[in-house]
């Protein structure tokens, strides 16, 4: 099973973090786990949830998958396994207060017990942000060679865009950006779509409906979508600011199977 880790970084100037319009190009706040990160245990045990449609058994293999997708968490509890040092669960909330200039990922134990056989993934989750400067989803994550690898799809205060981190201490390369959105304090919904397709791997970033940032990664792609990550980077204001992602309803299917 993969690791838990904290990142932390604080190279970028971010705004506040709903999306409006705005100009720039986008560029990521986190460059991976390298040197800066440290291992964090989870301590919530995998169960199945009255508020999921998840099983109790997530034993691996292609009928546990078949049953745990669609998978919806309501964020009632943490019966599902997200764990994590500054989150907490909040009134139907699951809420992450990070220190300035920090980030996490945070994915379900339930999905990382089975996630090398999930190989495409459309991710919808509804959060609202004060004082952070980026949130996204990262698909394909991997741990492999004491590294890891994944494609991280960012919306930040200066744009939106998908990178790909390979192993090593390589940087991450930059597969699309756009401007056309920005993150700023409020309401906001995120869907994420990971799956392999005749031309390499296939991946979408969709704010509020509306697709932002798309690309195809044709070069030696990633072989499966993984569990997918739940990513966020707090703005690099004072200690006493507020850096608050408030996560309320996260839902991942097959794309297959939506149509």
């Amino acid at each position: 099973m993969r690791r838990r880790f904290i990142g932390s970084t604080a190279s970028v100037v971010l705004m506040s973090a709903v999306l409006v319009t705005g100009c720039g190009d986008g560029d990521d706040p986190a460059t991976g786990r390298a040197g800066q990160n440290a291992t964090v245990a989870t301590t919530a045990a995998v169960a199945a949830s009255t508020t999921t449609s998840v099983p109790a058994s997530t034993a691996g293999g292609v009928d546990e998958i078949d049953a745990l997708l669609p998978f919806v968490d309501a964020f009632n509890d943490d019966s599902n396994g997200w764990g994590g040092p500054f989150q907490r669960f909040d009134d139907g909330d699951y809420v992450w207060e990070l220190p300035a200039g920090q980030s996490d990922r945070r994915s379900p134990d339930t999905l990382i017990a089975v996630e090398d056989d999930i190989e495409a993934v459309e991710v919808t989750t509804s959060l609202s942000v004060e004082g952070i400067g980026a949130v996204g989803v990262e698909c394909a994550y991997e741990e492999l060679e004491g590294s890891a690898r994944w494609y991280r799809l960012l919306l930040g205060d200066d744009g939106a865009e998908i990178t790909e981190q390979g192993l090593g201490m390589a940087a991450a390369a930059t597969l699309a950006s756009s401007p056309s959105g920005r993150l700023i304090d409020g309401e906001i919904e995120l869907r994420v779509v990971c799956r392999p397709d005749p031309d390499g791997y296939r991946l979408e970033l969709h704010v509020n409906g509306e697709l932002v940032v798309a690309a195809t990664d044709a070069d030696d792609p990633f072989g499966r979508a993984g569990a997918p990550n739940l990513y966020a980077q707090a703005a690099p204001a004072g200690a006493d600011a507020d850096h608050t992602a408030r996560y309320h309803v996260h839902t991942i299917v097959d794309p297959d199977t939506t149509g």
